[in-house]
């Protein structure tokens, strides 16, 4: 018998999908104490110094090499409390969650992240009505995402692409810029599948070799649920995902933005759903 917890509005969940529900609400404060834990670690770096001597190109002493990386680190840690101090405040009642915490939670619970047109489960009215009432802000509503696809070894994978314009190039071809950045790497017939390679690095991809990529629009909501309520033909699982555990019934529908995801609604099992109950006690 599968262990429950009564929640206030009086359904009962398994324990289990509280505990992911628990992780996805706990995610943005998990990224900021590792945040401040990994500032609060690093040693005082002379930056000054650092700068002085690289101006100079001295590019391969010691102080040069590990101040960098330092610096690095403290970086990376600013701009997730960054992110998640904007998302508490602009989005109060939508927890932000990173794409790696997505993927540590999948992988524990045997979960698979789709888009929700892929969703075949049950959605219950009090989260439909949270989905309908959610809504982006300006800044986050420009967002897009693209798949890319590497040509040698066909590795998918997304970035985001709001801070880039496309513009169309000698009447024939469209190129894709980033902004304030002089140049292009990428070009396309009909402005949506890019190809060639990011030989000059403005996007950060030279090291990838030659890719095409496919822009897919303003992205959608996305959904974590087991595979069994997922379509998933014509998509592989990739990142290991494994289908080896017990089946834990766990929609969670995510809203991407810049660094992740924001967490829009989460329910169990619709035998837990009080509308699908007195439905079948009638």
């Amino acid at each position: 018998m599968v262990d429950t917890l009564t929640l206030s509005n009086g359904k009962n969940y398994p324990t289990e999908v509280l505990e992911i529900h628990h992780e996805f609400e706990v995610a943005a404060d998990k990224l900021l104490e590792n945040a401040y834990a990994i500032i609060n670690s690093q040693p005082t770096v002379n930056k000054s110094k650092i700068e002085r001597l690289s101006k100079f190109g001295f590019k391969q002493v010691k102080e040069i090499e590990e101040g960098n990386e330092i610096l690095k680190k403290t970086e990376l840690s600013e701009e997730t409390i960054n992110l998640v101090k904007y998302y508490k405040v602009n989005y109060p009642y939508n927890k932000f969650i990173t794409e790696e915490q997505v993927k540590t939670i999948c992988h524990k619970y045997n979960l698979v992240c789709g888009e929700v047109a892929r969703f075949r489960g049950f959605v219950p009215e009090a989260n439909l009505e949270q989905i309908e009432n959610f809504k982006l802000k300006k800044a986050e509503s420009n967002l897009l995402r693209v798949e890319a696809i590497k040509y040698s070894s066909n590795i998918i994978f997304e970035f985001d692409i709001q801070d880039y314009t496309i513009e169309r190039h000698t009447g024939k071809y469209y190129h894709f810029y980033k902004k304030d950045v002089s140049g292009y790497a990428f070009q396309s017939e009909d402005g949506i599948d890019f190809y060639s390679g990011d030989k000059q690095n403005i996007f950060g991809l030279s090291h990838l070799g030659n890719i095409r990529f496919n822009i897919q629009g303003k992205s959608g909501f996305q959904i974590c649920a087991p595979v069994k309520d997922m379509d998933i033909s014509g998509l592989e699982l990739i990142e290991g995902y494994k289908l080896q555990r017990k089946h834990i019934p766990d929609p969670v529908v995510l809203q991407p933005v810049k660094g992740g995801y924001l967490v829009v609604t989460a329910w169990g099992d619709e035998a837990s759903d009080e509308l699908v109950v007195n439905e079948s006690m009638n």
